[in-house]
C-alpha cells in the first residue's frame, strides 16, 4: 500500500511539474514580439483579448490534456507611446461633438472612457463643473454673454506609458431646441411671479404692523423710545427694522 502510494504521489508531482514547465513557457514566450511557429503556442495582438489552448503532457509514457490560457500580446514601450499618440489625435477628432471649434461650444462635448478600441484608458478632469458635468453635458442653460473659459485635461494610459494632455474651451449658452425653450422661459416666469408676490406680501405685512402696532404690543405703541420691560423693547426694535427695510 505505501509503495503505492509512493507511485502515485511521484506521479502527481511530475504532473505538476509538466504543468510548471508549460505555465513558464507560455510566460516567457509571452514577453516577446514575435510571432510563434504552427505547432506552437500563439498569442492574439493588444487589444484581441486571450485565448485558451489545449495542451499536452506525457508523464512516464501516460497522457493528460491541459487548458492554458494565453494573455495577448503586451505593447512595447515603443508601441505604447505610439498608442497615446493617436489617441490625442483621436480625442481632437472626437471631444467637440457637434460643436464646429473649440472657440464656440454650444453642445455637449464628448469625453470617454478609453480611445484607440480600449488600448488606451482615459481619466478627464475639468477646472469647473458649474457649467458642463462629468458626462459632457450642460449643466447651467444660461451663462454670460462673454461666454465661460474651461480647461480640460485628460490622463491617457497604455500598459505602464501614461501621458497627460490639456486644451481650454470657450463655452456659450448651449443652442436649446424649443420644448427646451419653452420649459425656461415658463421656469423664469414662475421665478419672477414668486417675487411678486413675496415683494407684495412683505408689503402687507409691514403695512398692517404700522396699522395695528398698538394692538400688538398690548395697547401701547412700540414706536415711540418709551415703554419699559424688554417685551416692549424687542417688539419697539422689530417693527423700526422691518418697516424701515
Amino acid at each position: 500500500m505505501k509503495s503505492e502510494k509512493g507511485t502515485e504521489k511521484t506521479k502527481i508531482k511530475k504532473i505538476l511539474a509538466a504543468v510548471l514547465l508549460l505555465i513558464v513557457f507560455v510566460m516567457v514566450r509571452q514577453q516577446t514580439a514575435e510571432s510563434l511557429e504552427h505547432d506552437s503556442l500563439q498569442r492574439k495582438e493588444p487589444g484581441e483579448g486571450s485565448s485558451q489552448e489545449s495542451l499536452e503532457a506525457i508523464v512516464d509514457g501516460e497522457s493528460y490534456d491541459i487548458d492554458v490560457e494565453i494573455a495577448e500580446r503586451r505593447f512595447t514601450k515603443k508601441e505604447a507611446k505610439k498608442e497615446l499618440k493617436k489617441a490625442k489625435k483621436e480625442i481632437d477628432a472626437t471631444f467637440l461633438g457637434d460643436n464646429k471649434s473649440l472657440n464656440s461650444v454650444k453642445k455637449p462635448v464628448v469625453m470617454k472612457d478609453s480611445y484607440r478600441n480600449g488600448n488606451v484608458e482615459a481619466e478627464w478632469r475639468l477646472d469647473s463643473y458649474d457649467v458642463i458635468n462629468t458626462e459632457g453635458e450642460f449643466v447651467k442653460k444660461e451663462l454670460p454673454k462673454k461666454g465661460v473659459l474651461l480647461e480640460a485635461c485628460v490622463l491617457l494610459s497604455c500598459g505602464e506609458e501614461t501621458e497627460e494632455y490639456s486644451f481650454g474651451f470657450h463655452v456659450f449658452s448651449p443652442d436649446l431646441s424649443v420644448k427646451e425653450q419653452i420649459e425656461t422661459a415658463l421656469e423664469k416666469q414662475n421665478q419672477k411671479n414668486l417675487f411678486i408676490m413675496d415683494s407684495r406680501n412683505t408689503a402687507r405685512i409691514r403695512r398692517f404692523l404700522y396699522e395695528n402696532e398698538k394692538n400688538i404690543c398690548g395697547g401701547r405703541s412700540c414706536v415711540p423710545d418709551g415703554g419699559s420691560g424688554g417685551r416692549m423693547r424687542k417688539h419697539r426694535d422689530f417693527c423700526r427694522s422691518f418697516c424701515a427695510k
